[in-house]
């Protein structure tokens, strides 16, 4: 089975290779402070999340009298990208904030790293991170921000569906399709998918799996890709093929989520035992615990390859510093405080998420049959900053246009190719 190395790596996630740098002292700042009051932008996170970000604040605040931080958080969904990019470019940005892994492409683009985004690539407190988390997190030499946590996504499984029509549960890309079409032809749905945000699956991640899967993305010369000398869209070419033949052959049900809908109706289709697969993200997987199924469900690697699974993984919840905030040398004390080990280990322990650290937690029950996957190698991410632009998004885009029938595999191919050089609209 060949090993996919997407990243100069010699630790992988949830591995305990080597020995963690980090230490976990008590950050202080030397001057005392009064009244100063530190702003921090980030995402609508969930109930535990905030519960832990709030915890680890007012740990900081309590060993810093005078200095307060306040917390916003907006859904990604309901446009927590463009209000950063306003702010940043009105000079208004805050003194600490979240950037999702796949606009660190955008945020170079725009001009960001090193004028309105702190680089990170000196800080001591980086030692502590692992070496494929430190590449995510690294933009031509630029680090852009520390990630409190790791993901994977992968397929949740209903074991009890497969077992009613005598599949296994899938470990390569043929056995895959043919789970798919045993149960088409008994009238089964295999699979519900959302391409949008808004949905519990990470729909476009079945392309870009399918795409990437059996590619070692450091064999890629980026450069051809950037400059249109090599073609980008005949590589995810594969992923597009999947949603072209996914949607004729009725594999899946395409859900358009709801406006202000607390559980989208792919999540729901899965919980109640309709659809044999769904593709999430770790971080989805609590609120699948909540639901209390009623049947046997697994969370596994995805089965892409023909030579086997492999674990999409994301440095997830990464913190930039604003370089031109009022309070640089504080909010860099805030990152230190927030990326002790023992900081980190808590907020990843209660995300059900993987540790980015060089000598991680265990991760939880569910997270095991991937994490195994992610030991041998088997590894591609959905937001390598190397590539020219936001995958993640563009792949989304055409995911929908092509499922819709509104585009061609090859107009997205193209598609692809053109916006390496230029801007064009994306169809709706």
């Amino acid at each position: 089975m060949k090993k996919l190395i997407i990243l100069i790596t010699v630790s992988l996630l949830g591995v305990n290779l080597l020995t963690g740098c980090g230490k976990d002292n008590k950050i202080k700042v030397e001057d005392k402070k009064e009244n100063i009051v530190l702003t921090f932008f980030g995402f609508k996170v969930g109930e535990t999340q905030y519960e832990m970000l709030e915890k680890l604040i007012n740990g900081f605040e309590s060993e810093n009298p005078g200095i307060k931080i306040n917390y916003e958080g907006i859904a990604n969904a309901d446009g927590y990208l463009d209000l950063l990019y306003k702010r940043i470019d009105g000079e208004e940005a805050d003194d600490l904030f979240m950037l999702n892994p796949f606009a660190f492409t955008v945020a170079k683009k725009r001009g960001y790293i090193g004028t309105y985004i702190y680089d990170l690539k000196n800080e001591d407190f980086l030692n502590q991170y692992n070496d494929t988390i430190r590449a995510l997190m690294n933009i031509d030499g630029h680090v852009l921000a520390i990630p409190m946590e790791s993901s994977a996504i992968g397929l949740l499984v209903n074991i009890d569906l497969l077992d009613k029509y005598g599949l296994d549960i899938p470990e390569n890309y043929g056995s895959f399709l043919n789970c798919c079409e045993v149960l088409a032809k008994n009238r089964i749905t295999p699979i519900a998918v959302c391409f949008v945000d808004g949905g519990i699956s990470s729909g476009p991640n079945f392309a870009i799996g399918r795409s990437l899967c059996d590619i070692d993305l450091n064999s890629l010369d980026f450069e051809a890709l950037k400059s249109g000398r090599k073609s980008i869209g005949e590589i995810f070419r594969p992923g597009f093929e999947l949603v072209k033949e996914f949607t004729q052959k009725k594999y899946w049900k395409v859900i358009e989520p709801e406006a202000n809908r607390d559980w989208a109706e792919d999540g729901e289709m899965f919980i109640k035992g309709e659809v044999a697969f769904i593709i999430v993200g770790s971080w989805r997987l609590p609120k699948f615990k909540l639901k209390n199924i009623s049947f046997a469900y697994k969370f596994i690697a995805l089965p892409f390859s023909d030579s086997g699974n492999i674990a999409i993984i994301r440095a997830s919840t990464p913190i930039c510093v604003n370089s031109k905030g009022k309070h640089l040398d504080l909010s860099l004390k805030f990152l230190e405080y927030i990326s002790q080990v023992k900081h980190v280990e808590a907020f990843t322990i209660s995300q059900n998420a993987l540790s980015p650290l060089k000598n991680g937690v265990k991760p939880v029950a569910i997270l095991e049959d991937i994490n195994k996957t992610i030991q041998t190698g088997r590894i591609t991410t959905d937001s390598d900053p190397r590539f020219p632009f936001a995958v993640l998004t563009q792949s989304a885009n055409m995911c929908k246009a092509i499922a819709s029938g509104k585009m061609t595999v090859d107009e997205a191919v193209v598609y692809f190719d053109t916006i390496v050089n230029k801007q064009i609209e994306t169809p709706k």
